[in-house]
């Protein structure tokens, strides 16, 4: 009786879930995915090694570079995330773009953000709960208010002086975590964004790398 139990146990668990695999067959552009997103009308995005894919359920629509000097400048995608509700905000091998989605347009970010003084060789980019654009520069910050559509840094961005490239980024209850490629990590709370004297520095125990951070629910 206690196996029947546990075994009906587990068909009710798994019952739970369904599975489904996307592949080339289905209309997916490649079958590397570097990343998967879900936007704020609730479409999943796959950034692939060749276009970027939008899944609403049931079919797929591939962008790819084209002809057309608004299509992507590059195949290969990274990532892709919200800036608002109407544009979007990712990479691909080197550079960053913006993708209208309602023109389907994509456009260099890098371009756009060095007209405000932003060196063009970004190397990194996050977007905060606010939607404020975080660009990594060398050992800079600028912070570009996408709502206010203006830079909230000094010019010259904010150096933070940690010798080092960021290699992630996490938001955690109105706190940045920044992690570097030597250890260091720093924590910022999203109240003061643009006050470095308020940037809490600590040296963590790993050594040097491209190291990820993840807070967990405890």
């Amino acid at each position: 009786i206690l196996l029947l139990i546990v075994l009906l146990s587990v068909s009710c668990f798994a019952e739970r879930y369904s599975f489904k695999h996307i592949t080339m067959d289905m209309g997916l552009s490649h079958n590397q995915v570097n990343g998967i997103y879900r936007d704020c009308d609730g479409f999943m995005w796959f950034s692939t090694a060749n276009g970027l894919t939008r899944y609403d359920g049931y079919e797929m629509r591939i962008f790819m570079h084209t002809s057309d000097t608004t299509s992507m400048a590059d195949n290969y995608v990274a990532w892709v995330t919200d800036l608002n509700d109407s544009v979007m905000i990712g990479k691909n091998r080197d550079n960053y773009f913006f993708f209208d989605k309602h023109t389907e347009k994509f456009s260099s970010a890098n371009s756009y953000f060095s007209s405000f003084g932003v060196p063009y060789n970004i190397s990194n980019i996050f977007v905060d709960s606010e939607a404020d654009v975080w660009l990594f520069c060398d050992n800079s910050i600028y912070i570009y208010s996408s709502a206010q559509k203006k830079m909230l840094t000094p010019s010259g961005g904010i150096d933070i002086n940690v010798g080092a490239t960021i290699t992630s980024f996490y938001e955690r209850n109105r706190t940045i975590y920044l992690m570097c490629n030597n250890g260091v990590m720093l924590m910022i709370p999203i109240s003061d964004k643009c006050e470095p004297q308020k940037y809490v520095r600590k040296q963590t125990p790993v050594g040097n790398g491209s190291h990820n951070i993840f807070i967990d629910s405890d």
